[in-house]
């Protein structure tokens, strides 16, 4: 079975990073705090819709984490899956490959 490569963008860089880029954009705390939150509330409903989408197949899967960086080798199929559904972007090193 030939595995393929992805990775996680998600919604949000650093909590002070993002937090300030909401309060300059809303010019108020409590609407900041609320923009930041919905943030969050859609960042951990992309990385339920990946859990799903990967189900029991979870031990054939290779996730892995970084500063801002998540990546993952799994089954091709898979991999297209998360793909088309928008939940994961192809890996640079995939798309050097033939």
């Amino acid at each position: 079975m030939k595995n393929s490569h992805a990775e996680v963008h998600l919604g949000y860089y650093k909590q002070g990073d993002d937090l300030g880029h909401f309060l300059e954009k809303k010019k108020d705390p409590v609407k900041a705090l609320k923009a930041h939150a919905e943030c969050m509330r859609s960042v951990a409903k992309h990385l339920e819709e990946i859990a799903s989408v990967i189900g029991k197949r979870s031990k054939e899967i290779d996730l892995n984490g970084d500063t801002h960086c998540i990546w993952m080798i799994g089954p091709t199929e898979i991999i297209k899956k998360l793909i088309s559904k928008g939940l994961a972007k192809k890996s640079f090193d995939e798309e050097d490959e033939p």
